[in-house]
């Protein structure tokens, strides 16, 4: 079984049948769990966060995953993304979750979590203005920094050695915007499912990115890792993180002035060095509540 196999299968047992226990075996004690609304630390902390998940979505149901593995200086890595149907204050709720973990003798070191909190809000018809003002997330504090001030270097030169070309192209058609270049990425009719919308297709992942960038002027994409298999050439994952200044009208509140950074797993399906296939994690909810925190 593959490190992907493994922690979907974790995530399915806590997710489906309530088996949120499950963490307190797969996680170290010293594990931290990373989502767009901030970190939990230790295997409580990854208890916790599940059971208030079960909470809220309730007869959880995921679809079939795609699934990455691959290896990171002595860590194993593993990826997974999948539809989710489940059912909130009443509503059914369908939408697209996913996560990345760092794993060590067969247990998370570090893992990112991801759920499609747009879905929940359009499934109970919330304003998610208002569910991310009811939740903030305090804003970013890096002072002077200037990063924003240019476009980032070639992104590819941040990811491992041996990443799949094509993750360093799609990352650099972000940074500079050069969306024009997407057909030259994507097979005719790729398979591309967002969080955050129910429009699917390379077109509406443009769309995407030109709505969040056009708030946020000066963003830069800042690659962490890439997860691939030399031996599996056909899939491959990057987490990365947006950051820019929210200094433009767009999220559906007033500019702010704020940095803001926000991490986005993407997974990805080759074939011929193209995309075939994409699940992209980005939880614009979460970036608005970074913005309108107090």
């Amino acid at each position: 079984m593959s490190a992907a196999e493994t922690l979907f299968g974790w995530e399915r047992a806590a997710r489906e049948h309530g088996g949120v226990g499950v963490w307190h075996v797969a996680a170290l004690h010293t594990a931290v769990l990373r989502t767009p609304w901030g970190d939990a630390y230790g295997r409580e902390g990854f208890v916790n966060a599940a059971t208030a998940r079960a909470g809220l979505l309730r007869d959880q149901s995921l679809g079939e995953p795609l699934l990455v593995s691959g290896q990171e200086d002595g860590h194993v890595l593993a990826a997974w993304a999948a539809p989710f149907t489940a059912h909130r204050d009443g509503a059914a709720v369908s939408g697209l979750a996913g996560g990345m973990a760092r794993m060590l003798d067969g247990r998370v070191v570090e893992a990112w979590s991801f759920d499609d909190t747009a879905a929940v809000c359009r499934a109970i018809g919330r304003d998610p203005v208002d569910r991310a003002t009811a939740h903030p997330v305090p804003p970013l504090d890096i002072g002077a920094d200037t990063l924003g001030s240019q476009l980032s270097p070639e992104p590819a030169a941040a990811l491992p050695p041996g990443a799949p070309a094509i993750l360093g192209h799609w990352l650099t058609m972000v940074a500079h915007r050069r969306f024009d270049r997407a057909e030259n990425l994507y097979t005719d009719g790729a398979d591309v499912a967002l969080a955050g919308t129910e429009e699917t297709g390379v077109a509406a992942g443009v769309r995407q990115f030109l709505d969040i960038l056009a708030a946020l002027p000066d963003a830069v994409v800042l690659p962490e890792t890439a997860v691939f298999d030399p031996a599996a050439p056909e899939r491959a994952a990057v987490l990365w993180h947006l950051s820019g200044c929210h200094t433009a009208p767009g999220l559906g509140i007033p500019p702010t002035g704020r940095r803001l950074r926000l991490p986005v797993l993407v997974l990805f399906e080759l074939a011929g060095g193209r995309i075939v296939r994409e699940r992209r994690l980005l939880d614009r909810v979460a970036l608005l509540a970074r913005a309108a925190a107090p």
